[in-house]
C-alpha cells in the first residue's frame, strides 16, 4: 500500500486535492434533489386538498 502513497508524478497529490470537491458535489446534488422532491410532494399535496 506504501508505494501507492509515494510520490507518484503528482497525481496522487491531485487525487488529495479533487476527491473531496468530488465528495462535496455530489453530497449537495443528492440534497438539493432530495430538497426539490420534498418540495414538489409538499405542492402537490397542497393542491390536491379541495
Amino acid at each position: 500500500m506504501t508505494w501507492l502513497l509515494a510520490h507518484q508524478g503528482g497525481w496522487d497529490e491531485i487525487l488529495l486535492f479533487v476527491g473531496p470537491i468530488v465528495v462535496a458535489f455530489l453530497v449537495i446534488r443528492s440534497l438539493e434533489r432530495r430538497g426539490k422532491k420534498q418540495q414538489d410532494e409538499t405542492q402537490d399535496s397542497q393542491n390536491s386538498v379541495p
